[in-house]
């Protein structure tokens, strides 16, 4: 697959560890002081994070790019994504639920919707290091190092707060 004019590397260490280290800093501070937050900057946390899983969901389980998406088969052309949203078995509308959130009023938006964050970020520390070590093993093993400091943040929210019975296809 051909790569959009960006430079993957940079892409790698800046863009998509954005996207998971300040994901796991805010449903940190959300596990950790929920209870003393307003409810507007409550809310808001709770929906900060989900953007980030969306945004993440997208770039491992999208096959082909839309428009100049940077995605996983960027990286390796030979990654079977896919999307880590759809693995959780006790929640099969979860991405449907993240788009009622997020996207504009939905009838189907659920006012006091039970959000997993420690399995929804370990779904995602799943799919994050599958591919890690799918790329290490590859041809391009090299752009594995790109994504360390992103997977060892989520490794170590999953050590922490997540759910060890999470496997992809669980």
């Amino acid at each position: 697959m051909s790569a959009p004019a960006v430079d993957l590397e940079v892409f790698a260490r800046v863009q998509l560890d954005y996207e998971i280290t300040t994901m796991v800093a805010q449903v940190e501070l959300l596990l950790g002081f929920a209870p003393l937050f307003p409810i507007p900057i409550y809310l808001a946390l709770v929906e900060a994070p989900l953007v980030h899983l969306r945004v993440l969901d997208d770039f491992f389980g999208s096959r082909v790019p839309f428009k100049d998406d940077v995605i996983a088969k960027h990286y390796l052309d030979t990654w079977d994504g896919w999307h880590f949203l759809d693995d959780d078995p006790g929640d099969v509308d979860l991405r449907s639920a993240i788009n009622a959130q997020l996207q504009h009023p939905a009838a189907r938006r659920e006012t006091g919707y039970k959000w997993n964050f420690p399995r929804m970020l370990t779904l995602c520390q799943v799919a994050v290091s599958q591919f890690v070590a799918e790329l290490g093993g590859s041809d391009f093993s090299h752009r594995a190092s790109w994504f360390a400091r992103a997977d060892d943040a989520l490794t170590g929210f999953v050590e922490r707060f997540g759910d060890l019975e999470v496997s992809h296809g669980s």
